[in-house]
């Protein structure tokens, strides 16, 4: 008797299709989710992704609500740039990748470049590529 196998094949945020600035920062869509970028002063921004183009307004982490921040924001043809005075946040374009950058252009933070953001099923991961020095 053959049997069914079910599998779950990975879903990630894929390809930019568009953006549009808000108040408080950058919303984004692409070919498989949603990315809302929301600046909480010059030093910190949260950024939260998701299959659904609502956003939940739940956090254990932030508790701050966002504030008026006097970023910046600049287009290229592969990526976006949001600056501020502390810090920038650049975003691939395809496929979807974020990087953190200090004010002297080291990377704080940064997706893995062939991983990034992903679902299987309901269950979402995002990889980040370790920085020099740092260990598992």
């Amino acid at each position: 008797m053959p049997s069914s196998i079910q599998s779950s094949s990975s879903l990630s945020l894929g390809k930019l299709l568009s953006s549009k600035s808000i108040d408080s920062g950058l919303e984004g869509t692409t070919d498989n989710g949603h990315f809302k970028i929301q600046f909480y002063s010059d030093s910190i921004c949260r950024v939260q992704i998701s299959q659904q183009s609502i956003f939940e307004d739940f956090s254990y982490a932030v508790v701050a609500q966002p504030a008026p921040s006097n970023f910046k924001f600049s287009e290229e043809q592969d990526k976006i740039v949001l600056s501020t005075s502390q810090f920038q946040l650049a975003i691939s374009k395809d496929p979807v990748r974020f990087q953190f950058f200090d004010i002297t252009g080291e990377i704080i933070n940064e997706d893995e470049k062939g991983l990034g953001t992903s679902w299987i099923g309901e269950q979402v991961t995002t990889y980040k590529k370790l920085q020099e020095g740092e260990r598992f």
